[in-house]
């Protein structure tokens, strides 16, 4: 730090304390990932998301909008109870219902630290892979009407899973 003396300005008559510069390498700095999320641009959506306080969040975008979680309910039972997750444990967003707000908007705001996200990217519905944004471990997989009736999608799927929650 650099002290400042104030008695070569006009700063006496406004104060009689010391003042004191501080440099810049002792100024705390964040990281920024450089993973995208393929959310470029700005949320357009005027929701209000919904408390996100569990270590766990599902996003699901459905292929078709009149699609309803009930469908898949079972299965996500299914799969997270295979990884030792209790489905009152965790959160999950239908982006469907969230016009114009991205998947990277929820993920920022949510506590979890392991997240599924189905059918976020949609360039490329095929895509399973397991990525780090921030202090997050993310799956992005296909739209979850393609993975629940197509077995190789859900052994790749079953083989992130074991890495993401640390299982074997």
């Amino acid at each position: 730090m650099k002290k400042i003396g104030i008695a070569h300005s006009g700063l006496p008559y406004l104060m009689d304390d010391e003042l004191y510069v501080i440099e810049e390498v002792f100024k705390r700095t964040q990281d920024e990932t450089r993973v995208k999320l393929n959310s470029v641009g700005e949320d357009t959506s005027n929701h209000t998301l919904p408390s996100l306080v569990n270590d766990t969040l599902i996003l699901i975008r459905y292929q078709d909008d009149t699609t309803q979680m009930n469908t898949y309910k079972a299965f996500l039972a299914k799969i997270m109870g295979a990884a030792g997750k209790d489905m009152k444990k965790i959160d999950i967003v239908a982006m469907n219902k969230l016009k114009g707000m991205k998947a990277k908007t929820v993920i920022e705001n949510s506590l979890a630290k392991s997240i599924l996200a189905f059918g976020m990217d949609t360039d490329n519905p095929n895509n399973i892979e397991l990525r780090n944004f921030q202090d997050k471990r993310i799956i992005i997989c296909s739209p979850i009407e393609l993975i629940h009736s197509d077995k190789e999608r859900k052994i790749k799927l079953w083989q992130l899973m074991k890495e993401l929650f640390n299982l074997e």
